[in-house]
């Protein structure tokens, strides 16, 4: 299923969680590492710094800049989240996910306190 058409940010929400290569081949289950914020965060296997993504023009896939290249993806929500690549490679969220809009105005009405302990409890 591709991404629904509300705004970029919640677009780019949708992929929040930590993400390993799928597959049976060389790498599958290998962690990629954590999208949050509209950013691959790498697994320190990766050495490389975060890389933002985008919303493709398409407004279907994302895309992302690595070094001189262009990647492109659909995102299936699933369960379980993928990330299909426009080189072949899949990946496949294995935790996390986005936060709801009922969850974030919730913490919104907790004391700040209160807020970073139930948010390191489920983190």
């Amino acid at each position: 299923r591709p991404l629904p058409a509300p705004s970029t940010s919640s677009q780019l929400d949708m992929l929040r969680g930590e993400w390993h290569i799928e597959g049976s081949g060389v790498g599958a289950g290998a962690v990629v590492g954590t999208i949050a914020d509209g950013c691959v965060v790498w697994d320190e296997t990766f050495a490389c710094d975060r890389t933002h993504l985008r919303l493709a023009p398409d407004g279907v896939g994302v895309e992302m800049c690595l070094g001189e290249e262009l990647h492109c993806a659909v995102f299936d929500a699933g369960p379980p989240g993928r990330l299909r690549w426009s080189d072949g490679e899949c990946w496949i969220r294995v935790s996390g996910g986005p936060r709801s809009s009922w969850h974030s105005g919730r913490l919104e009405m907790l004391s700040e306190g209160a807020r970073r302990t139930l948010v390191q409890s489920v983190e």
